[in-house]
């Protein structure tokens, strides 16, 4: 019996640690010392993700949607994926906030800063998945879980005030100043690497197999070319230009009757994921 009791607590300490942090949630002056009181204890975070995404799976049962994400048949894999995601962001909030937080006289130490991180976002994290489902049913828009998110602002803030034992006033400046800052480096640096990505061309193997399948399904549309064969194509890279994105010329050897190879000028442009070619002066 104590074996079998002892395997009941194995199994459902995670869920036990966090509907005791849940019960806490509702006072913020409550869940800072809670969390305060968890230093030395970094096991109970990876607790504190199992309680969540079992609560978002379950919660996803009731209402349809509340999990928010779907890239994958599974449920509880979503919820996951989508809870990683939250507690990533969460812990660069931590990170870019900690030493403002300092500046404006927080007295908490790092490790406390981190793990209110992990409580703001495994805690509110199904709380916030239900509002944006029954918004996203009430409003008919798959966009509400979006908007919900932003939701988790307020108990970030109100939370670390609590842990650096500072007033709201001051949380707010550090936590959102230290995001602004963070926005300022990192848009230009996004946009810098977006443009980046899109002035590098994409694998040449791959547009050459696109626009022979383009050919083969464009020709089989006509009766007189339905037989027509590519034996070959050859392309050469000419650049990027904002208006035409990437361009190539080349040659598709190819034959189109009586046995007889022929090779016919290609030109080939690929823009914004869409590919456009001109073969044989035919535009398609």
């Amino acid at each position: 019996m104590q074996s079998v009791k002892a395997i009941f607590r194995t199994i459902f300490a995670p869920l036990l640690d966090y509907i005791e942090a849940m019960a806490r949630a509702g006072n913020p002056k409550e869940a800072s010392n809670y969390i305060l009181s968890l230093e030395g204890r970094p096991e109970i975070a990876t607790k504190f993700m199992i309680g969540s995404v079992f609560l978002t799976s379950a919660s996803d049962l009731i209402i349809p949607g509340s999990g928010g994400l779907s890239v994958s048949s599974s449920s509880v894999v979503n919820d996951l994926i989508l809870l990683l995601m939250f507690f990533l962001s969460g812990l660069i909030t931590a990170v870019l906030a900690y030493k403002p937080l300092k500046w404006m006289g927080g007295s908490a130490k790092f490790s406390n800063t981190l793990m209110a991180s992990v409580f703001i976002t495994t805690v509110y994290f199904p709380i916030i998945s239900i509002i944006g489902a029954v918004f996203s049913l009430l409003l008919d828009d798959n966009n509400a879980q979006n908007y919900a998110n932003y939701g988790i602002i307020g108990p970030t803030i109100i939370i670390l005030a609590g842990v650096h034992r500072l007033s709201f006033g001051r949380a707010s400046l550090a936590v959102i100043g230290s995001s602004l800052v963070f926005a300022v480096v990192a848009v230009p640096a996004l946009i810098s690497y977006e443009n980046y990505t899109k002035n590098q061309p994409p694998d040449k193997d791959w547009v050459t197999e696109q626009l022979e399948d383009m050919i083969e399904n464009e020709w089989h549309k006509r009766a007189e070319l339905r037989e027509a064969k590519i034996k070959e194509v050859r392309l050469n890279y000419d650049g990027y230009s904002a208006k035409n994105g990437h361009s190539y010329t080349g040659v598709v050897a190819a034959v189109l009757g009586y046995q007889k190879v022929e090779n016919l000028i290609v030109d080939l442009s690929y823009k914004d994921g869409r590919m456009s070619w001109k073969l044989a002066n035919i535009n398609h």
